[in-house]
């Protein structure tokens, strides 16, 4: 499995932060953070805690962490970055849209409010990049089998 590169995540800022544009030239209904700002606080501390695992068996130090747990995590690092992505071009999609109306006391809530998403799913990008990392296995140098595992 490939990591997720940083280009890829970008990328999906941007499509998200349109796409996200669009929705509130239609809607004109401001998004709530709070709950988006809760479920990335469990996110991190889960990718956090379960990733520190990872970490003990990929160093073979003593764990209750499994090979498959460990494919687990790496999934979940994946994803949560990737929605992360999306979730924070929603947010500063809405700072966009808003920011002309920052001087009313609504308009300046939805500015902040778009930013603590913006910002705080940047957070969980970085964390699921590198929990991603710490799911990386170390390639073995003992024999030609795995040398033709590295390469593929």
């Amino acid at each position: 499995m490939r990591p997720t590169s940083i280009r890829t995540l970008i990328l999906v800022y941007l499509v998200s932060g349109f796409f996200g544009w669009g929705i509130l030239q239609i809607w004109e209904r401001p998004l709530s953070p709070w709950f988006t700002l809760v479920a990335f606080a469990f996110v991190i501390v889960f990718l956090l805690w379960r990733g520190r695992e990872v970490r003990k068996l990929v160093a073979g130090k003593e764990t209750s962490m499994t090979p498959l747990g460990a494919a687990q995590v790496l999934a979940t690092a994946k994803a949560a970055a990737l929605f992360a992505a999306i979730l924070g071009g929603m947010g500063f999609s809405s700072v966009v849209e808003y920011w002309t109306l920052a001087s009313s006391p609504l308009g300046r809530e939805n500015v902040i409010y778009g930013l603590m998403v913006g910002a705080s799913s940047i957070v969980v990008a970085i964390v699921s990049l590198v929990v991603e990392r710490w799911c990386e296995i170390p390639p073995d140098d003992e024999g030609p089998a795995s040398a033709a595992a590295a390469g593929a």
